[in-house]
C-alpha cells in the first residue's frame, strides 16, 4: 500500500479561521440596533471545596487542608494549600487569611474541615442534624416519666 497524501489544510484550521474572522455587518442595520457590549460567552464557575488530602507514611498519616474544585479527586492537584492537620498529635496549622478569602468566595468545607475551622474560630459553631437528633432524644428521655414509677 502506498502512502496516502495529506490534505494541505486540516479541517481544524479551517474551523479556527472561520471562528476568528469578525462577523460581517449588514449596512442596512441601523446604529441603534448595534450594541457595544461584548458577545455573550459561557462562563463555567466551578464550586470550590475545602478538603483534606492525605500524605505521609503508612499508618502515620497527615493531611493538608486544600482548596480544590469539587469534581477533583482526593489526590488531585489543589488550587491552593491552606493548612496542615496531623490527627495523631492534633497539630493544626492554618493560613487564616487564605481560608477567610476562600470562604468569602463561597468555598464549601467538608464536615471534617468544618470542625477544624470551628475549633480555630474561623467559623461559628453550628448544630448538625445528628447532634440535634441526639439532643432532642436526650431531652425527651429526661422529661418522660420512667415506666418503673
Amino acid at each position: 500500500m502506498g502512502r496516502v497524501p495529506r490534505p494541505s489544510r486540516s479541517p481544524c484550521c479551517c474551523l479556527l479561521q472561520a471562528r476568528m474572522e469578525p462577523p460581517t455587518q449588514d449596512p442596512a442595520i441601523e446604529a441603534s440596533q448595534v450594541s457595544d457590549a461584548p458577545p455573550s460567552s459561557f462562563v463555567f464557575a466551578t464550586m470550590i471545596k475545602l478538603r483534606l488530602t492525605r500524605f505521609g507514611k503508612k499508618r502515620e498519616t497527615s493531611f493538608r487542608l486544600v482548596a480544590m474544585a469539587a469534581e477533583a479527586r482526593r489526590e488531585g492537584s489543589p488550587l491552593e494549600v491552606l493548612g496542615f492537620y496531623n490527627p495523631r498529635s492534633k497539630e493544626t496549622r492554618l493560613d487564616t487569611e487564605g481560608l477567610r478569602r476562600r470562604l468569602e468566595q463561597g468555598a464549601q468545607p467538608t464536615d471534617t474541615v468544618r470542625i477544624l475551622l470551628e475549633r480555630a474560630g474561623l467559623l461559628k459553631k453550628t448544630q448538625r442534624k445528628a447532634s440535634q437528633a441526639k439532643a432532642s432524644q436526650a431531652a425527651s428521655a429526661k422529661s418522660a416519666p420512667s415506666p418503673d414509677q
